[in-house]
């Protein structure tokens, strides 16, 4: 089987004077028929940014031949701290950090795979939570599964938040909708803003 090309959107923040994050929306892995992981030539900005830019990596549609990909291109050895969900078919998140990830917990409850990780910045009095999701997208197939996620994604962000106890929480990921959504302005309340407003 051919390979397929690798899609990235690959967005940098600075998330304080400790932190730079590349949130990479969309990657999809380099597929063969061979199980064994390949290099990823076909992109290699996402590489490059992530080495020369970024401190947390965060990636949705995380497959495990793209989590072998990714080690065998150099990120365990960039980011050796990792909370990874791997899926079949791009069901899968992944958060890489430089810095020390001291726990981790797959969230449980969405048809996707969603983690958390909580990781020692130099510099930050705490631990800082990051969650990496990724929502079923509402369209070609039925909005419902959508609808419902999107809906309870709210009162998941904001269990993580009370237990966070006054932490800083990033959300990170594919949400499958954009502001103009209800839904998703609905997630923008309580404390949480958009990074790329």
């Amino acid at each position: 089987m051919k390979s397929q090309p690798v899609r990235t959107a690959v967005y940098i923040v600075a998330l304080s004077p400790y932190l730079t994050a590349a949130v990479a929306i969309a990657l999809t892995a380099a597929a063969s028929s061979s199980s064994e992981p390949t290099r990823l030539t076909a992109q290699p900005s996402l590489l490059d940014i992530a080495n020369n830019k970024a401190d947390v990596i965060i990636l949705e549609e995380l497959t495990p031949q793209l989590a072998d990909a990714l080690d065998l291109n150099g990120f365990k050895n960039a980011f050796p701290y990792q909370a990874l969900e791997p899926g079949e078919y791009g069901s899968g998140v992944g958060i890489w950090s430089r810095f020390p990830i001291t726990l981790s917990e797959r969230i449980e409850g969405f048809r996707l795979k969603m983690v958390s990780a909580d990781i020692a910045i130099p510099g930050a009095q705490q631990d800082t939570v990051f969650v990496a999701t990724h929502l079923p997208a509402p369209w070609p197939q039925d909005t419902e599964p959508w609808r419902d996620e999107i809906e309870r994604l709210p009162a998941t962000i904001q269990a993580i938040k009370d237990h966070a106890d006054g932490r800083a929480v990033i959300v990170a990921g594919d949400f499958n909708a954009t502001y103009d959504m209800a839904p998703f302005r609905n997630l923008l309340t309580n404390g949480f803003a958009s990074a790329a407003a």
